[in-house]
């Protein structure tokens, strides 16, 4: 139960105590005279818990990393309202696994959280997103510990591997740091969908942003119409003969990425690849 006490000075603070040791746990404000500490403390005179290991905690709590707000403004002025009242913002940088509770109350007047696009990892902090450097899908907003990454929006796309029963693509919902879905196709033209980019292995693959459940099959059909020619030129090493060599390509609509147009021998060739490989899967279920 907190109680009056005469100040030398006007400032005053309050700071939230949060320990926890398995399901016991301390969670109450601690008040007094002064500006907010960043020694350590010992609090067991005014927080009492019988739990051993808590009771050594609050012997020696490192103020510094408590959250704490201060004012000067009348007296008794650091009631719990005025705490709650306080802007106090999630912290955390690129390369940290959690967010922990920003210690000090944020002079800004915004928190903000974000994407950083250079190091893939979320950022949250006192501030806005104007402030900041190469940040993507930056939220700003106004009122205490709104910055979770939950305020990122997340891209759904389609997920489906070839070795994959049933053999259907169903929708995922992608991490927060990735803004893109992508189709491929193997050597036997069966299609790979996933949250992300291309990946290397695939010579035939389209990558779409920003949509959600972009990456649909239609993106990358497996009969296609020529739209673009490639030449590629070469010259003999051992004759003056100048030979030219053309490879047809197909552009998707709204990409940048080309694959080979397959030829009807092609197809063909890969049509009889499957039979065969059918073929021999009865065979070897039934003898």
């Amino acid at each position: 139960m907190w109680s009056y006490r005469n100040c030398n000075k006007s400032d005053c603070y309050i700071a939230k105590i949060e320990e926890k040791n398995g399901d016991e746990k301390i969670d109450q404000f601690h008040y007094d005279c002064g500006k907010c500490p960043s020694g350590i403390l010992n609090l067991s005179p005014y927080i009492k818990t019988k739990d051993l290991t808590l009771q050594n905690k609050i012997k020696k709590i490192n103020m510094s990393n408590v959250q704490c707000a201060q004012c000067n403004n009348k007296p008794a002025c650091n009631a719990d309202t005025f705490f709650e009242s306080q802007l106090f913002c999630w912290e955390k940088e690129f390369n940290k696994w959690a967010a922990t509770k920003g210690k000090k109350v944020c002079e800004k007047g915004f928190c903000f959280v974000g994407i950083n696009k250079k190091e893939k990892g979320i950022i949250q902090g006192c501030g806005k997103c104007s402030g900041q450097h190469n940040l993507d899908k930056c939220f700003n907003c106004s009122t205490p510990l709104c910055n979770d990454e939950t305020k990122l929006p997340q891209i759904k796309c389609y997920q489906l591997t070839y070795n994959q029963q049933p053999y259907v693509a169903k929708a995922k919902t992608c991490n927060r740091i990735i803004d893109s879905c992508y189709i491929a196709r193997d050597v036997l033209w069966r299609a790979e969908q996933n949250c992300g980019e291309c990946p290397p292995k695939f010579k035939n693959c389209v990558t779409c942003n920003h949509t959600d459940l972009c990456n649909e099959d239609s993106l990358l059909p497996v009969s296609t119409t020529t739209t673009e020619t490639k030449t590629n030129s070469w010259i003999s090493s051992t004759t003056t003969k100048v030979s030219v060599k053309k490879e047809s390509t197909t552009l998707i609509k709204g990409t940048t990425h080309r694959f080979p147009q397959k030829s009807s021998a092609q197809i063909n060739k890969h049509k009889n690849i499957m039979m065969i490989l059918t073929l021999t899967l009865i065979i070897y279920y039934i003898f």
